[in-house]
């Protein structure tokens, strides 16, 4: 498994943020090994190193991807980061998940 496919797979969940799916695991298909590997919610952010409950990730992932835009909500006070930056400087995601592999 690829760190890539990993940060897609939490990307999906992210998402979903008004939790219109009520997403209760997340499952990788292996097609080459035919194998299906999945987590509970709280196991796969717990692999992933979360640092946020999930409500409070996809509030800092809606407003990381909306520059905070109006009536979106802030993040939680110690993941706030100051949001212009320089525009000479190229666009730079902080993660919203620990080091992982």
């Amino acid at each position: 498994m690829s760190r890539d496919a990993l940060h897609q797979l939490a990307g999906y969940l992210l998402l979903d943020y008004s939790d219109s799916y009520s997403i209760e695991s997340v499952a990788l298909y292996l097609s080459r090994q035919g194998a299906l590997i999945d987590w509970s919610v709280a196991d796969f952010l717990g692999f992933m190193g979360a640092r946020l409950e999930l409500p409070d990730l996809r509030a800092a992932c809606r407003y990381a991807l909306s520059d905070g835009a109006a009536g979106t909500p802030p993040p939680p006070e110690d993941q706030r980061r100051p949001l212009p930056r320089p525009r000479s400087a190229p666009p730079v995601q902080d993660t919203l998940f620990g080091d992982l592999l």
